[in-house]
């Protein structure tokens, strides 16, 4: 079965900032909240690889999400619930997953003055 990529976008917010992405790549680690309105901690990124104009980070993983919610990009979801997805025990609002990065990219001034692109 082919490894499959996913990608999350940076927002500039503290969920998806610079340091985010450094505890990210020190852990091998993607972590979730509940998705706006739900109750489960989940994982959230998009499917394929990140695009070409967008701050964010690429990685794969070898557990397949949970669901797929087709009409909103791509979006894939891995739960804690379903077992997709571990619950943090430090922090149970969180789920994470293990992930190798395959891309990070940083440039843009909202996300980090000067800018990194590395590809993994």
């Amino acid at each position: 079965m082919p490894i499959e990529i996913y990608h999350r976008v940076a927002t500039g917010l503290p969920n998806q900032d610079l340091g985010v992405m450094v505890l990210q790549l020190n852990s091998g680690q993607v972590w979730g909240q509940a998705p706006n309105g739900g109750a489960i901690a989940a994982v959230k990124a998009y499917y394929g690889p990140l695009p070409p104009n967008q701050d964010g980070v690429e990685f794969e993983t070898p557990l397949p999400p949970s669901y797929r919610v087709p009409m909103l990009g791509c979006l894939q979801m891995w739960s804690a619930q379903s077992g997709h997805a571990v619950l943090v025990p430090a922090n149970p609002n969180f789920a994470m997953i293990p992930v190798r990065f395959t891309r990070v990219r940083y440039v843009g001034q909202l996300n980090l003055q000067g800018g990194v692109d590395l590809q993994l």
